[in-house]
């Protein structure tokens, strides 16, 4: 699946092509993203509502009626709309746009260099010396710890 531009009598516009059939499997309230959307902004809500057949009357060359992000019709043509990514890796756990720069964890190779000595940790990580950790251990000062009490 890709994005084009066709051309129209109204000036170009984006569609998608060669569309996997089970990504246009529309149901009524469920999340949709059309084409002009799916390069810039696709945390908008659409919800689809109908689908509309060439020569009914209003839409002569057919088409889809989606409920914008403030609650406003729009139409769209058959070729510009497809499943939300999210809906479409809820169902068939795949991912149209790639996330793979989003990966959870600790970085690998970051602070296992800077060890100067490696002892076993908890679940056989490697230990991390205080130097180089994030939060500290307390270290006593003569003050009292935490909140203090609320003075009536």
């Amino acid at each position: 699946m890709k994005i084009i531009e066709k051309d129209n009598r109204f000036g170009p516009r984006k569609a998608y092509s060669d569309v996997d059939p089970k990504y246009l499997e529309f149901k009524n309230g469920i999340r949709v993203l059309p084409a002009p959307f799916f390069e810039e902004d696709q945390k908008t809500m659409f919800e689809f509502i109908q689908r509309h057949e060439p020569g009914t009357q209003g839409w002569l060359e057919g088409g889809y009626e989606v409920r914008g992000p403030g609650g406003e019709f729009r139409a769209y043509y058959f070729d510009q709309l497809i499943l939300h990514p999210e809906v479409i890796k809820r169902r068939y756990g795949k991912n149209i746009v790639n996330n793979s720069d989003k990966k959870r964890g600790r970085p690998s190779g970051i602070i296992t260099e800077k060890l100067v000595k490696i002892t076993s940790g908890k679940r056989g990580r490697p230990s991390i010396p205080i130097e180089l950790r994030k939060n500290k251990p307390y270290i006593p000062n003569g003050l009292p710890r935490g909140r203090r009490k609320k003075i009536d």
